[in-house]
């Protein structure tokens, strides 16, 4: 994960960097990601469109306010 830690938008103070944990299945843990276009939900759970643009994403969480604000990084996967 290349970002730096921005500064808060509500105190300004300097964020911690994290991320948020995505569980999938057989509870294989990696890091969550952002998924361009409408979620296709079916009776069974979500599905995937083949040729979508997943971007990985990182956390920064103020330690005074407790803002969370979340990107999605440049590179890119599907």
């Amino acid at each position: 994960m290349g970002s730096s830690p921005p500064g808060c938008l509500r105190c300004r103070r300097q964020m911690e960097v994290g991320y948020l944990l995505d569980r999938g299945m057989n509870d294989k843990s990696r890091v969550g990601e952002w998924i361009a276009g409408e979620p296709d939900n079916r009776w069974w759970g979500l599905r995937l469109p083949e040729k979508t643009k997943r971007y990985p994403t990182v956390a920064f969480r103020c330690p005074d306010c407790e803002m969370v604000e979340l990107r999605a990084e440049k590179s890119s996967r599907g």
